[in-house]
């Protein structure tokens, strides 16, 4: 399954989450401090909540999530056959992402929480 991902800067992320709870109908499907996600069914969307109190630009980053290592690795190599700079940042956190980054609002392409990605 593949699905967008939306990632917001909110000033308060209790409050961004009791809006967003509202607004889907339903639970964040993580929370941690200064963090949390939702993964909505329909439409499918991965939103996530970064909390950064002051910060000009609403818009984190856009991305796509994508279900196995493989489609991480092909979008490696459609990134890099664009000409695109893109970043392997698989091993610094999960989930593992690559990003291309031609604004501040990066390209990132995801796997699920529970799903490894190595480096091929």
């Amino acid at each position: 399954m593949s699905r967008v991902q939306l990632a917001l800067n909110v000033s308060d992320i209790d409050e961004a989450i009791a809006f967003y709870r509202k607004l889907f109908g339903t639970e964040p499907a993580k929370v941690r401090p200064g963090y949390a996600n939702f993964a909505i069914a329909q439409p499918p969307l991965k939103l996530v909540l970064l909390e950064n109190p002051g910060h000009a630009d609403r818009l984190n980053h856009l991305g796509i999530e994508v279900s196995d290592a493989t489609a991480v690795n092909a979008e490696q190599r459609r990134l890099t056959d664009a000409g695109l700079a893109s970043v392997d940042e698989r091993g610094k956190s999960t989930p593992s992402w690559l990003t291309a980054r031609p604004s501040p609002a990066a390209a990132v392409v995801s796997l699920p929480d529970a799903v490894e990605c190595p480096r091929t």
